[in-house]
């Protein structure tokens, strides 16, 4: 091996013990967050944008507003799909939270005739108690009990042709 062949060497070993470091120091910090002894809720939640005849609307910026009892706890956002078929389709995977009773709803905006159009999804239940698995885990001296739900919550949220006041 050539003298830069050995130092490209020592380079990549180097940068992947970084990243390793890195990881566990992430995987660690995010743990602990929930405590000694927590639960951590797992869903997810996926919809499509449509017009009034049922087409899907790409490259629409969704929100996902989580909430409980106290407000809500965060919101996510993502882009409504370009591509046939599933133009207009938007996904949140791994949607994770601590254990309790949450809601939430979907929200976009999108420009028709030089107005914008605000459009909000029902609120929806986050959890179903009957699709649920459950997992504990050991993690660092600590247990962390991990809940994944079966169920996803499916949401449609309808352009309207015309844009109210016009």
């Amino acid at each position: 091996m050539t003298m830069s062949g050995r130092i490209i060497s020592g380079i990549f070993r180097t940068l992947t013990i970084i990243v390793l470091l890195f990881g566990v120091l992430a995987v660690s910090g995010c743990i602990d967050l929930f405590g000694s002894e927590e639960t951590l809720v797992e869903s997810s939640w996926y919809g499509k944008v449509v017009d009034e005849q049922g087409y899907g609307y790409p490259d629409v910026t969704v929100t996902l507003h989580i909430m409980n009892s106290n407000g809500e706890v965060y919101s996510r956002e993502t882009v409504s799909s370009s591509a046939e078929p599933v133009r207009g389709m938007f996904v949140f995977d791994r949607i994770e939270l601590r254990d309790g009773s949450y809601y939430g709803f979907a929200t976009c905006n999108v420009t028709i005739n030089n107005t914008t159009v605000s459009v909000r999804g029902d609120n929806q239940q986050l959890i179903d108690e009957s699709s649920k698995t459950v997992t504990t885990m050991a993690v660092g001296g600590k247990n962390l009990t991990v809940i994944k739900y079966g169920n996803s919550v499916n949401e449609i949220l309808t352009i309207p042709a015309q844009v109210p006041g016009t």
